[in-house]
């Protein structure tokens, strides 16, 4: 193996999907719902954009960098964090 089978791998996540970008190969990017299918889907992304042959899939090295932000969501949870409601616009508040 060589450094011709290496890769950076940037992956992020939007939503449900997780994202990759291959910063040395100009338009190659990609998405999937698990990180086991990005694997795959990165991998055929690198052959298709590097114009290698379908075999070389199973021996590329690729380089991770996962960039999530810094603190952990809990699934299902908003996006956007809520704004307070004052207590006396709360609608279980006795008016």
């Amino acid at each position: 193996m060589n450094d011709q089978d290496a890769y950076e791998v940037v992956v992020t996540r939007e939503d449900t999907y997780w994202l990759a970008d291959i910063p040395e190969l100009e338009g190659a990017h990609t998405y999937a719902r698990t990180l086991t299918g990005l694997d795959r889907a990165v991998r055929e992304v690198i052959v298709l954009a590097a114009d290698r042959p379908d075999d070389d899939m199973p021996l590329l090295r690729l380089d991770y960098h996962y960039r999530t932000g810094t603190r952990p969501r809990v699934s299902g949870s908003p996006s956007r964090p809520r704004t307070a409601v004052p207590r006396s616009m709360s609608p279980t508040s006795p008016r």
